[in-house]
């Protein structure tokens, strides 16, 4: 498929491998190309995936008046329709100013075209020209017309491409995908040089643990330009989300000043996350120690735990039986083997068409997934309470609560500000709202 086809088409993936042309062809690893079903040998490179993105303009919204032609000419009848309906319900036409001494209906040629007051619209000219040829294609996505800052997709991701080309990063792989003409995108880089082996495991009996990086952006205002690390388990074949904080980039300011300071930032988190002694390889080994004991005290089973820790039960069961399955001992499941599983089940569930890895749902669970990994002991106390809370029957309801446990479930709602977009900060600062009402009637 050629770069020109590919601009017009509305959603899709696509993959890459090499930085840039130049690079000549790079391998995508077997079980990466089958778990994603891209071709190993793709036909791009990164350089070239952002070139296909928007290149963004800003451009005004006019509003085209429906009682004026498009030479100018005012439609009087339809007009005058509208002011008998209007004269009904009290308005005095009388009482509008008039441009001549004649009837305020005398008015001659008008603009049909008026500025949309407060917005504005990001504009790609290629595939505005292309439009205007007769092709299918969407080449503009309406913003607010304030303080939003447009930032130009090809711009933002050259720097990220400079920060790989400065590190001798020349075999990146990964993918892009994108939906509405590429006004939504998602952009997955793995750098196998950035690689990793869990704690404790001997190098020939496992295959590594790529780490790259998972950012993308929304030009409807839904989401900002972000910035997790993400990885991909060869040996289990799945994909490793919440392995680090998001960083979220709002549309203010002048973005592309700071840039290439916030992507090499983005490249020494990799860095670190795959030092030896680093914060990411340590909750690793921790959390591969951590061994709940289902045949002890605690009378819950794999997948209730699971669903009490924040999944959904419909999703629990399965994730319980493949973290069983793994595992080998019924009683002994490890922190680190829940966490691949609920990885490797939100990740199928989310694949496919009207599915979204975008979605605050799919991001919520894997902010639960990582508070799982980062602070095993502390997620395992409250999924405990909330468990014996059910099985005793002592659910407290909502008019009862006391502040104290309010703000307690305040905490599983709330996470990092710097992760949510605008839209994602209004909706937990309308449910921390809510919750502390419920608590002070």
């Amino acid at each position: 498929m050629s770069l020109s086809t590919q601009v017009v088409i509305e959603s899709g993936k696509i993959p890459f491998a090499g930085l840039s042309p130049c690079d000549g062809d790079v391998e995508i690893d077997r079980v990466i190309a089958e778990d994603i079903d891209i071709p190993r040998y793709p036909e791009q490179s990164l350089k070239e995936i952002i070139e296909l993105l928007p290149r963004a303009e800003r451009r005004r919204v006019e509003i085209n008046n429906s009682f004026i032609a498009g030479n100018g000419i005012v439609d009087t009848d339809s007009v005058q329709a509208q002011v008998e309906e209007a004269e009904s319900m009290g308005a005095d036409m009388e009482a509008f100013p008039s441009e001549s001494d004649g009837s305020v209906f005398d008015v001659g040629r008008q603009d049909p075209t008026q500025h949309a007051h407060d917005v504005a619209a990001i504009v790609d000219p290629r595939r505005e020209a292309l439009a205007a040829l007769g092709q299918p294609v969407d080449y503009h996505w309406q913003i607010g017309g304030g303080d939003y800052a447009i930032v130009n997709p090809t711009d933002w991701y050259y720097k990220a491409h400079q920060t790989l080309e400065k590190h001798g990063e020349r075999k990146p792989i990964g993918w892009v995908e994108f939906g509405d003409y590429g006004g939504a995108v998602d952009l997955y880089v793995l750098l196998p040089s950035q690689r990793f082996m869990p704690v404790g495991v001997d190098d020939g009996d496992r295959e590594p643990v790529y780490l790259g990086f998972h950012s993308g952006y929304r030009f409807d205002g839904s989401r900002s330009l972000d910035y997790e690390l993400f990885g991909y388990d060869l040996e289990q074949g799945v994909g490793y989300w919440g392995l680090g904080q998001r960083k979220s980039q709002p549309h203010r300011g002048d973005v592309m000043s700071y840039a290439g300071d916030w992507w090499e930032n983005g490249y020494e988190d990799i860095q670190e996350a795959t030092s030896i002694d680093g914060d990411l390889l340590s909750a690793i080994n921790d959390a591969s120690d951590l061994k709940l004991d289902f045949g002890g005290d605690d009378t819950w089973s794999p997948a209730e735990f699971v669903e009490h820790v924040g999944l959904p039960t419909t999703y629990a069961e399965e994730i319980a039986d493949r973290a069983l399955e793994m595992a080998g001992d019924p009683d002994l499941v490890s922190i680190w083997n829940f966490y691949i599983n609920i990885n490797a089940i939100i990740d199928n569930v989310y694949s496919g068409e009207n599915k979204s890895r975008n979605s605050m749902t799919f991001q919520g669970y894997t902010r639960t997934a990582r508070k799982l990994l980062q602070n095993p002991e502390q997620e395992i106390n409250r999924a405990r309470r909330s468990y014996a809370e059910e099985a005793e029957g002592e659910s407290v309801p909502d008019s009862q609560r006391t502040l104290g446990e309010s703000v307690d479930d305040i905490a599983s709602v709330v996470q990092d500000e710097s992760e949510l977009s605008d839209v994602e900060r209004m909706t937990v600062t309308k449910e921390v709202q809510k919750r502390l009402g419920e608590s002070n009637p």
